[in-house]
């Protein structure tokens, strides 16, 4: 999981509301992960980008 996000601070002041999602979305799954702070994304709206590789065993 890749997390590309613009702004820093909005982060750190989001980042209740964040733990909130992921725990009700994700629970106690903690993927690998790296946030890298970006100077700005394709879409001038976007303020975070988040890119997940999946692995499905069997398949």
């Amino acid at each position: 999981m890749i997390w590309y996000l613009t702004s820093r601070s909005e982060y750190e002041t989001a980042g209740a509301g964040i733990g909130a999602a992921w725990k009700e979305t994700l629970g106690r799954n903690f993927p690998p992960s790296t946030l890298l702070y970006v100077g700005g994304l394709v879409d001038d709206r976007a303020k975070v980008e988040i890119e997940v590789t999946a692995f499905v065993p069997g398949t």
